[in-house]
């Protein structure tokens, strides 16, 4: 043990630290979820809707399926119909990634990084998981609703957490070690 540390105050500094950090995150987390309904309501969050509604069809009809876009944000496909809300833009996943990073120990710079990849990339997974519903919807039509409301939940928060993992270790861990004087 090095001179000058007692190893039952780090153990409360840590304990305090997690306390803190989880009052922190449930706090963000709670507080941009109860913004977002406001902001539906408002219609301040159509615009989500539409675009994804736009790139959703264009990129179903790439890959050989039918996806008409009607009344705005709605999309056509031979079995079915979709109507992209709120929900569908992954607005949930992207805020409690948000969170995640936002309380966690790292410097300003650290979180920019996390926020300009991870956000883009949390929405390209869900352009895919949209894509992949259009064609279980064509293939296994029987089975779209679980897809819908199991499979992809638990994917997207297995994918959010893992991506908020490698924020800490490429980015958060490597910033630190390059301020470590050596």
């Amino acid at each position: 043990m090095r001179p000058g540390t007692n190893k039952q105050g780090d153990a409360q500094t840590r304990k305090h630290s997690l306390k803190t950090g989880l009052l922190l995150f449930g706090g963000l987390a709670l507080g941009l979820l109860a913004v977002v309904p406001f902001l539906h309501r408002s219609g301040a969050m159509d615009w989500a809707c539409l675009a994804l509604t736009r790139q959703v069809a264009w990129l179903i009809r790439s890959t050989g399926l039918q996806a008409e876009i009607f009344n705005g944000n709605g999309i056509h496909l031979a079995r079915v119909d979709w109507e992209m809300v709120l929900e569908c833009t992954a607005i949930g996943s992207m805020l409690a990634y948000s969170s995640f990073l936002l309380v966690f120990p790292s410097s300003f710079k650290a979180k920019g990084i996390g926020l300009a990849i991870g956000l883009p990339l949390i929405h390209l997974a869900n352009l895919i998981r949209l894509l992949a519903m259009a064609w279980v919807e064509e293939l296994l039509p029987a089975y779209a609703i679980y897809f819908h409301d199991y499979l992809w939940q638990v994917v997207f928060l297995i994918g959010v957490v893992f991506l908020w993992l490698v924020w800490i270790d490429k980015v958060v861990t490597h910033e630190s070690q390059d301020s470590v004087p050596g």
